[in-house]
């Protein structure tokens, strides 16, 4: 990282001792902030497939209607969750802990990547302070999917970008095509990674053209290395489902759109930016992040005018300032292509956002820059603060699966909202978003009688999204299913009790917290099968 002098040993010491003191205040409230989603109950739910079954290739249980076939592109993930869930249990603890132990890494990778960009280590530990206490940061280091894990590794690539003596030679494009290679194990969005850092690379063989023999081998190495690590888990899902790539094309097309034609995902780009600054969620918490669009798009329009006025003047720091850009688009340019437009993946744009703000500081000397430092990490604290504790104060998911003990017996076969996947034992739950291809083969009634469903849990909320279809098929597929559901209900099965959960008796963040969608009734199936109890 950088060389040992006491004056860094004591940097170096100053970092772990705030990385420690944020985790531990972060595992004091692991659980609550942010509110449990069903992506982590999915996530950790085929976690428990792979290592009940024993084997990576395993589906879902809880969506054995709704096609899903199995693929390596998650492994890496599914692999650390495992060694996790042994340690600690099936438990949102756990699976979130793992997010925490990558956040934790980030911050360290963040410090020195942030030093060698701004040159000063003292300048390194600010930024990463002034990270840490961002509330998407916060709030992807508590949440149980893999984009955090993706950012320790952007911080890592970032590190050997802004590498002082230059990143143009070929063992640090190894390391960068190695780090992106090993990301394609952990989600699709390492793609990002590679449009990032291949972009950077062009960005570096066009700079240094004249003093470089060959200015593109550094990115002809990288797309080799990448491509190489990506074909192994190409490979491996191939052995898994030999119609992998039909399969997985065509599962990103129905979900996502990611078929769209390249104007169309261009312009929803913008479309999500906007409904980001306006906090227009589906099911996902989302913070306000609206003072980091003002500081971001500050200091992003400073970098640039640094990169094209002042070339000659500082030649170094408009290098740096068009690196920068070049890293944001590429990011960028990675999100249009793919086309998904997802609110956690926003995370990936920040680092560019906050080292350009930091970089515009420079512009200002003396008592001014350390003003002006204090008043944006008071601001982002005071901001994080004022969003995370209310949450904080509003979840209590223990309390939500004890309500659901009371009324569903331990051990029985359930047909429910996926959000309480940690509560049930393996295998007996099942999934709203079954229902549609239910409906459309062998009907509701056969269906519960095949998987010897016991008990139904019923949620209002599926009354909204009926009253308002088709505008939620998104989240839970073709909502036609709520009718018959509702009606089978109420003349097939026998209310058991109902309780009022607005926080978890909810998914659609447009309504959660409303009490009159909060209402959740179990009921039981009339005995119409020998198998049931």
């Amino acid at each position: 990282m950088e060389r040992d002098t006491p004056k860094k040993k004591s940097l170096y010491l100053a970092t772990a001792a705030y990385i420690l003191v944020f985790s531990l205040i972060s595992l004091a409230c692991l659980t609550d902030f942010p509110y449990v989603h069903s992506d982590e109950s999915w996530l950790a739910g085929l976690t428990r497939a792979m290592m009940t079954q024993g084997d990576p290739g395993v589906t879902e249980p809880f969506f054995d209607a709704k096609p899903r076939y199995p693929h390596a592109v998650k492994i890496l993930f599914h692999l650390l969750q495992a060694a996790f869930v042994s340690l600690f249990g099936y438990r949102v603890f756990s699976v979130r802990l793992l997010s925490l132990t990558a956040g934790a890494g980030m911050l360290w990778l963040c410090r020195f990547a942030a030093g060698r960009f701004l040159g000063s280590g003292r300048k390194g530990f600010l930024f990463m302070v002034l990270f840490s206490l961002d509330i998407q940061f916060l709030y992807a280091s508590h949440f149980a999917r893999q984009e955090i894990l993706l950012a320790a590794l952007q911080w890592l690539c970032l590190w050997i970008l802004f590498s002082p003596d230059g990143f143009y030679d070929q063992k640090k494009a190894v390391f960068l095509g190695i780090a992106t290679g090993l990301s394609v194990g952990l989600h699709p969005n390492s793609f990002l990674l590679g449009t990032m850092n291949g972009l950077c690379l062009l960005f570096g063989a066009a700079a240094g053209r004249r003093r470089l023999t060959r200015p593109l081998r550094p990115l002809f190495t990288y797309i080799l290395v990448t491509g190489g690590l990506a074909a192994v888990f190409v490979g491996i899902s191939l052995s898994m489902d030999s119609g992998f790539l039909s399969h997985y094309a065509a599962y990103g097309q129905a979900e996502f759109g990611t078929g769209a034609p390249i104007w169309e995902k261009f312009l929803g780009f913008f479309g999500f930016l906007s409904r980001l600054y306006q906090r227009e969620s589906g099911t996902y918490y989302l913070p306000d992040i609206r003072p980091q669009f003002l500081l971001f798009g500050t200091g992003l329009l400073l970098s640039s005018s640094v990169a094209a006025f002042m070339r000659r003047e500082l030649p170094r720091e408009a290098e740096k300032a068009a690196l920068l850009v070049t890293g944001a688009l590429g990011v960028t340019v990675g999100m249009i292509v793919i086309g998904r437009y997802n609110q956690t993946g926003i995370l990936f744009l920040f680092p560019f956002g906050y080292l350009a703000a930091a970089k515009a500081l420079e512009l200002f000397e003396g008592r001014t820059e350390a003003l002006l430092w204090g008043v944006i990490l008071a601001g982002t604290l005071t901001m994080t603060v004022s969003q995370a504790v209310p949450e904080i104060r509003k979840t209590d998911y223990d309390h939500y699966g004890q309500q659901l003990r009371d009324l569903v017996p331990e051990g029985a076969k359930v047909l429910g909202n996926l959000n309480g996947e940690f509560f049930f034992g393996y295998d007996c739950l099942r999934d709203y978003r079954n229902l549609p291809y239910v409906l459309e083969g062998e009907g509701l009634e056969a269906y519960l009688e095949e998987n010897r469903i016991e008990y139904i849990i019923y949620h209002q909320e599926l009354d909204y999204l009926w009253d308002r279809r088709p505008y939620y098929n998104v989240i839970y597929g073709n909502v036609l299913f709520v009718q018959e559901l509702r009606a089978y209900c109420r003349e097939s099965c026998q209310a058991v009790g109902s309780f009022r959960n607005p926080r978890y008796g909810i998914r659609v963040a447009h309504i959660l917290d409303q009490e009159e969608y909060g209402l959740v009734t179990v009921y039981k199936r009339a005995s119409s099968s020998s198998s049931l109890r």
